[in-house]
This record gives structure tokens, sequence and C-alpha cells, in this order.
């Protein structure tokens, strides 16, 4: 048993230390550059959640788009539309018509 030596003795202490010192660095710098830096995993995850988020804020931009379209084309080329949206949105009648309205016992109207 005399002739063996235990692993911790076998390198000197400044290589051990040496040893030590370089892997925290090497360590730190993996740190550095791949989670807190500009183009790191945390940036990288932040920006492609933000990404999502706006790609599903185009979607509904693009269906309001394209129903402001279809109404548009209405408003250009359908008189009925036209009437309906002058009679819903602002409460215009024909020449003649007569507007009716019922008023309940609690005060409450109902249009």
């Amino acid at each position: 048993m005399r002739g063996y030596k235990t692993k911790a003795y076998r390198y000197p202490l400044k290589k051990r230390v040496t040893r030590i010192v370089l892997s925290l660095s090497i360590l730190f710098l993996v740190y550095i550059f791949l989670i807190r830096g500009d183009y790191g995993l945390y940036q990288i995850w932040q920006l492609k959640k933000e990404v999502a988020v706006l790609k599903g804020e185009i979607g509904v931009l693009k269906r309001e788009e394209a129903e402001l379209k279809r109404k548009r084309q209405l408003l250009l080329s359908d008189l009925d539309y036209i009437e309906k949206m002058a009679r819903e949105e602002y409460g215009m009648v024909k020449e003649g018509e007569m507007i009716y309205k019922v008023t309940f016992i609690n005060g409450a109207t109902d249009q």
C-alpha cells in the first residue's frame, strides 16, 4: 500500500489551483456569452416570445383590415347596406316614417 498515492496528492497544489481557476474562468465566460450577453439564451428566448405576440397582433389586424375593406366595398356599391348603416349607426329615418320609443315602468328605454 505504500507505493500508491491518492489522486489529491498526484498533482502539486499550484497545478490544482491553476486548474480550478481556469475552470471557473471558462464557466464564467460561458455564462456571460450564452446567458447574459446581447445574444444570450435568455435574450433569444425573450425575443422569440415577443415575436409570437407580434405575430398574433398581426393576425388580428389583418382580419380587422379585411372586415374594413369588406364594409368599404359595401358602402361604395350596396344601397341597402348604406341605408342599414344610416339607420343603425346614425338613427336616420326616411321621410314620413315615425319612430316609436317604448319606455318601461322602471324608466329604462329599449331602442
